[in-house]
Parts: C-alpha cells; structure tokens; sequence
C-alpha cells in the first residue's frame, strides 16, 4: 500500500462529518497533484506511452481542479507531498475513486457532491487509462 493509498483510507475512516470531508478532500487533492507529476515525469521517458501518460497528467489536474468546487470542503492546493511510483498511480486513482463516491454520497451541500463526483469521473479514466496501458 502507497503512503497516498494510507493517507486516502485514513481520510475514509474520518467520514462522516465536515471536518472528515475536508481532510478528504485535502488528501484527495494531494493524491490527484501526485498523479499529475508521476504522469508528467513518465511521459518524457520515451516508452512509446506519451499519450497515456498525457492523459493522465491531464485527468489528474481536472479532478484537483474539479475539489476546488467544493463549497464546504475545498481543499488546500497541494504544493508538495511523497513522490509516487507511476506503477503505483493506478491503484491510488482506485482508492482516489471509492473515496470520493463515499464524500458524494454523504455530502450535505449539492455543489460539493457535484464536485467529488466529478473529481471521482477523473480518478476512475485515470485507472482505466492506467489499466489499458498495463494489460
């Protein structure tokens, strides 16, 4: 298990209530921003993967990005955090996928349920596109 997937089965274990959706949404953000920049790292490696990894640079930052929607829960923006494996990107956007379902489904404002959806849509393509490259 990644220090991230730790950090995002920690956050769960914190929901239900405000202050355990706001760290949720923090570790998320974190977890996203780690994505990005293992993906970023990865696509100039010249393993025949750039577009992949592209796009999951990409999804990365639109589900960081998507948390900041969040009325009652928007995180702090991540500016640093433990280095990710791109190996390890997959199973993190995994549990980035069932934490933010389980925030949506017990948010309390429909702006912030909107926003973890989407942030979840994210995560999801990012373990598909990571699944696919893998397979």
């Amino acid at each position: 298990m990644t220090d991230y997937e730790e950090l995002l089965a920690s956050a769960a274990s914190g929901l239900p209530g405000q202050g355990g959706v706001a760290m949720a949404t923090d570790a998320a953000a974190g977890a996203f921003e780690a994505i990005r920049r293992a993906a970023d790292a990865q696509a100039g490696t010249g393993t025949g993967l750039f577009a992949a990894w592209m796009m999951t640079a990409a999804e990365a930052a639109d589900g960081r990005d998507a948390l900041t929607q969040a009325v009652t829960a928007m995180p702090a923006l991540p500016s640093s955090g433990p280095q990710l494996a791109p190996s390890q990107a997959g199973s993190v956007a995994r549990a980035l996928t069932r934490l933010l379902c389980a925030i949506a489904a017990q948010a309390s404002h429909p702006a912030d349920a909107a926003a973890c959806e989407r942030a979840a849509a994210c995560a999801q393509r990012i373990g598909e596109l990571l699944a696919q490259d893998t397979a």
